[in-house]
């Protein structure tokens, strides 16, 4: 994203060219507003994605201080807002680039989280294992319960 937005702002830079000596302060003027307004227009592009905010054409326009209509004529960065707002589609709020979790992170978790199933698997098999036990005695207590109380009392 920063290489495409370099050569935005290098193109937007104001250049000389064969006009009468009248004009060239008015094109001067001009190409560094445009220049300034570019450069603004990036700084926002930038600021609100590495703030997570959504990147819209209305965003984008407010921090600049520019028009929206100045965006969609714009065709650089008309594509990149658009790019960025093809990438954040779909995501409800996206998450600031230094609070997004490194891959080193996410594999530590992931093996945290892998430990405990299995721990809590080996927890359930254990509880499982004393639960048909149990419930083993008591079908045996109560089986052979009734087993001996007719033979005992119909016996005599």
């Amino acid at each position: 994203m920063q290489a495409s937005l370099d050569e935005i702002i290098q193109r937007s830079q104001p250049s000389r060219s064969n006009v009468p000596y009248n004009t060239i302060r008015l094109l001067q003027a001009a190409a560094a507003r445009h220049h300034n307004a570019v450069v603004n227009a990036i700084a926002a592009i930038q600021d609100l994605h590495r703030a997570g905010q959504p990147i819209t054409f209305q965003a984008v326009a407010a921090a600049a201080g520019v028009s929206r209509s100045w965006l969609y004529r714009d065709p650089e960065i008309r594509a990149e807002i658009e790019r960025l707002r093809a990438t954040l589609t779909g995501t409800a709020a996206p998450v600031p680039a230094r609070e997004r979790a490194s891959r080193e992170s996410l594999r530590k978790q992931l093996e945290a989280l892998r430990i405990e199933l299995a721990e809590l698997r080996r927890d359930n098999k254990l509880l499982r294992d004393q639960l048909a036990r149990r419930l083993g005695e008591e079908r045996t207590t109560a089986t052979w319960g009734q087993r001996r109380t007719p033979t005992t009392t119909g016996g005599s």
